[in-house]
């Protein structure tokens, strides 16, 4: 079988850069005051320990340690638990994540996950249901659409768009420059590959 692990590799130095700055972001909500927030916060930095509802605004960061039912924008966005609306910013990471994530840089999911990412880079680390839109496109368990330049999954059951498809199995189709599927018979076609 074909590997991809070398580009997962590169890709995965990049990730790791993010959770750099993901977990600097998480260190500021030390200070918190540890009460739930709702409503509309407008602040350089927006730090919560716990749910947040609402819509806030920081220029620099908004992170909670709880749960998020709103928006997010800001340059950070960090919610360790489940967030169920929208996150716009530079980078957005989320627990579990329902809704729409519009990061410059990437978006980062670390447990089951739905909706649309647009980013450089959108990562999941669990399963995802939804449409990623990116330069690269990474992912464990896929459902549906990777539309990107790059595109690498563990399991996919559904589309991978791109000039790179790369995936250990799928249930579905790849359309690009060049398709890997490593359990497929036929592991690399260019412009089309496919295993049901």
């Amino acid at each position: 079988a074909v590997r991809v692990d070398a580009l997962r590799g590169l890709l995965g130095h990049v990730v790791v850069a993010l959770h750099v700055v993901v977990a600097a972001a998480a260190d500021f909500a030390v200070g918190a005051d540890g009460r739930d927030f709702a409503g509309l916060g407008i602040s350089a930095a927006n730090l919560t320990d716990n749910d947040v509802a609402g819509l806030r605004i920081g220029a620099l960061a908004n992170v909670s340690d709880g749960n998020l039912a709103g928006v997010n924008v800001g340059l950070v966005n960090l919610v360790t638990g489940e967030t169920d609306g929208l996150q716009l910013g530079a980078i957005s990471y989320s627990g579990t994540f329902r809704g729409a994530q519009l990061g410059l840089l990437g978006n980062w999911n670390g447990f089951a996950s739905a909706g649309w990412q647009l980013g450089v880079m959108n990562y999941n680390q669990d399963k995802f249901s939804g449409l990623s839109t990116g330069v690269f496109n990474l992912g464990e368990k896929i459902s549906w659409i990777q539309l990107g330049v790059v595109n690498t999954a563990t399991e996919v059951s559904g589309v991978q768009i791109g000039v790179f498809n790369a995936c250990d199995e799928i249930c579905g189709v790849q359309i690009g420059v060049l398709n890997i599927i490593d359990a497929s018979p036929v592991p690399i076609m260019p412009v089309l590959n496919a295993s049901f």
